[in-house]
């Protein structure tokens, strides 16, 4: 779908049309990313930028669900949630006292080092401070929520450290205290209105946000989500509630740890994608900086889409979407790189990971057009597991009488992370799909909510292939009912990622979007192994 989001930016990008691209702010920018390709690897995708902190949530995420799935106890889902809410292991943060006061203005990421431990300001201080914070970058040093921290890489209780060229004395530093973490799961959705909203109420959404808030009628309806599931408690949505009452420890479990990663992590990748299209192609490079930061913004969210421990080739076992990818093309005969296999890396990825690249290129290229189109389509191929996972437990629980609460509560945490998509696309065949899978449905009308995602394909710019069909490996022949959607052209496919230049006016796909001023500071795939989360 085309839209306009903003005349002013339309005029803006019109203006700069330059022999076939478009070319952003007067300066030339391209050679601007120079570091060398030494930062380690992400499945093959090689960041320009070091993300290795933020690539390491994924460890956070992994210790929410074994524990969910270990203790199913009131004092296992506290353990859980404190991950959730205060974090692990990525962005650990040290609050010192000094002896003496700071000398001089202290920028932030000002370097700060104690022997091998290494660490940067988390943010700046003034000259005369004494209380300042040190985030770790050598690693070793996790505590935050963790009931077994990891301290031997922190720094000691007491001594000098060098910040800058000067050494500081300091004491009175006890890691289990005063160690936090600065990004946490819980984060990334109650951070929401600030981070994937604008400076007030007048400035537009990220555009796949948008559909979220306008289906949820929250900013933070993740953690809402979320939090009401370890605690049991009911949602106060404006569509899509779930009252997590109506189960026990297991399907709360389910909806709660999938939910984390599924849910939040999954809008946050998002997030960093149209941060990067919007220092890329809206902030104009006015301070001649933008490919550094956009490139940073899109290692960023390939770092949350796939985490480390699918390590730097993708043969690793992970926690986060790029494995969730996997695991359910297994189910739909959707791996490989024809999408016709059951077993190894998803096509999704494949095709996800070449779009980062292509978003990459055109950072480096200062072409808009390239970066938006790259965008669009990861953004519609992330939706291909959630819908897959949609479909396998709809389809489990009308086929299956044994299916219970875990299938029922599966089904209904992955339709949680599509059906706001359904729904800016078709209202009522977004509740088909809510009546039937929504926490404590009871009956399944299977061939409904298969109906109901066929017709909204084209708009959500997939097809039938790149769903695939629910596959029974004992006859090698899809589930009766449950067999692709035969529809192997489908133009919808690309509409939304192409941005046309007519008459000097530039036309952009429908994720695009005005954004607030900045918040924040070919690839090779490899088979990736499933791992417990179902």
């Amino acid at each position: 779908m085309v839209s306009f989001r903003s005349t002013a930016l339309l005029a803006l990008l019109a203006s700069t049309v330059e022999a076939g691209s478009l070319r952003i702010g007067t300066a030339a920018t391209s050679k601007s990313v120079s570091r060398e390709l030494s930062e380690i690897k992400i499945a093959g995708y090689q960041p320009k930028t070091d993300v290795t902190d933020h690539n390491r949530i994924d460890k956070d995420q992994a210790v929410i669900q074994s524990i969910v799935k270990s203790s199913a106890t009131d004092e296992g889902f506290a353990a859980a949630f404190k991950i959730y809410s205060e974090g692990g292991y990525s962005k650990s943060v040290a609050t010192i006292e000094l002896s003496a006061p700071l000398t001089m203005d202290r920028a932030k990421s000002t370097a700060v080092s104690q022997g091998i431990i290494s660490g940067k300001f988390y943010k700046a201080a003034s000259a005369g401070d004494t209380i300042i914070k040190v985030q770790y970058i050598s690693t070793g040093c996790h505590v935050g929520g963790l009931s077994t921290p990891e301290t031997d890489g922190c720094l000691a209780a007491a001594g000098d450290i060098v910040i800058g060229t000067t050494t500081f004395a300091y004491t009175g530093y006890t890691a289990l205290e005063d160690t936090s973490n600065g990004r946490t799961i819980q984060g990334f959705s109650t951070s929401a209105d600030t981070k994937m909203r604008g400076d007030n109420d007048s400035d537009p959404y990220f555009a796949d946000f948008q559909k979220f808030y306008d289906y949820y009628g929250s900013y933070d309806y993740a953690d809402k989500w979320i939090t009401n599931a370890f605690n049991g408690g009911t949602t106060t949505f404006r569509n899509g509630n779930a009252d997590f009452s109506k189960y026990t420890f297991v399907g709360r479990g389910e909806c709660a740890q999938k939910g984390t990663a599924y849910i939040s992590v999954f809008m946050y990748v998002i997030r960093e994608l149209e941060d990067a299209v919007y220092d890329k192609c809206v902030k104009a490079c006015e301070l001649q900086q933008c490919n550094d930061d956009a490139v940073n913004a899109l290692d960023e969210g390939v770092a949350f889409y796939t985490g480390s421990l699918e390590g730097t080739d993708g043969s690793g076992a992970g926690s986060l979407i790029y494995n969730l990818a996997d695991k359910r093309a297994g189910n739909f005969k959707t791996a490989g790189l024809k999408g016709d296999e059951i077993t190894g890396t998803a096509k999704a990825n494949y095709d996800i990971f070449l779009e980062f690249d292509k978003f990459k290129a055109g950072i480096e290229q200062d072409s808009c057009p390239d970066v938006i189109a790259a965008k669009e389509r990861i953004v519609q191929l992330m939706f291909v597991p959630m819908i897959q996972g949609t479909l396998r437990y709809a389809y489990k629980r009308s086929a299956d009488s044994t299916a219970g609460e875990k299938e029922e509560a599966e089904g209904a945490v992955f339709a949680a992370g599509v059906l706001p998509m359904v729904h800016a696309c078709n209202e009522d065949d977004a509740k088909t799909i809510y009546t039937a899978m929504k926490v404590g449905s009871g009956d399944m009308d299977f061939p409904a909510v298969k109906k109901a995602f066929e017709k909204n394909y084209k708009c959500l710019g997939l097809t039938g292939d790149d769903i695939g069909g629910l596959f029974d490996t004992v006859t090698d022949d899809y589930y009766p009912g449950a067999e692709p959607k035969k529809n192997k052209s489908n133009t919808g496919v690309v509409v939304g990622s192409i941005i046309g230049v007519v008459g000097g006016l530039a036309v952009l796909g429908g994720a695009f979007f005005i954004m607030r001023k900045k918040g924040k500071g070919g690839s090779e795939m490899h088979i990736a192994q499933e791992t417990s989360m179902n």
